[in-house]
């Protein structure tokens, strides 16, 4: 089988704790067998869970879970719903980098989620963002997402991995073999069904 080859993130202030709040070691490299190849790097067309798990660890979400798959704040430290319901607006965080030193801003959110909604490029969670009329970015840390209907599950949708941000003008062709996400880990190197080594994002 594939083999993915990483280092452990350090959490981004503090020491990494268990389950039982006792701090852990950080650093190191694990190596996980896969039972087959991750099929793609785009985290669009990310189908197989091999695939979605890498993703995960590359890119970053306007939300994300929790470990009780609670909706928490990713990208977005926080958004407002209108009280139409028809409007969600987000706001960024600052100082968030992609791998090539670029900083993420909500261009990077538009360009992403239009992609996401284009049926061209054959996105698995196209169907996800169905309730979206229009995306705004207004300025660098604000994103404004104008619904066609009310939809209070639009940040637990955009949670999932298949959601990431990539870099506005990014193509798949880019992607596929380069990625650069804003997520704990980098692309150190893949070999084609043999292995992919991922080592820590010191930017994360």
């Amino acid at each position: 089988g594939c083999q993915a080859a990483t280092g452990t993130p350090a959490p981004a202030s503090g020491a990494a704790v268990n389950s039982s709040g006792t701090p852990t070691a950080s650093g190191g490299t694990i190596v996980i067998g896969l039972p087959v190849d991750v099929d793609t790097l785009i985290p669009w067309n990310a189908l197989k869970i091999n695939s979605v798990k890498v993703d995960e660890l590359l890119y970053s979400t306007l939300t994300q879970f929790d470990s009780n798959m609670n909706v928490q704040p990713g990208l977005a430290k926080s958004w407002v719903v209108s009280s139409d319901g028809l409007t969600v607006t987000f706001a960024l965080r600052d100082g968030v980098t992609f791998n090539d030193g670029a900083k993420l801003t909500s261009k990077d959110v538009k360009y992403s989620l239009e992609n996401i909604m284009n049926p061209a490029t054959k996105a698995v969670s196209t169907s996800d963002l169905a309730s979206i009329k229009t995306i705004d970015a207004p300025d660098p840390l604000t994103v404004v997402i104008h619904l066609n209907v009310p939809d209070a599950a639009l940040p637990t949708r955009l949670a999932q991995p298949t959601m990431s941000i990539v870099p506005s003008g990014a193509t798949a062709e880019q992607l596929a073999t380069t990625p650069d996400g804003s997520g704990p880990f980098v692309l150190s190197k893949r070999v084609t069904g043999q292995s992919i080594t991922l080592v820590k994002n010191e930017k994360y």
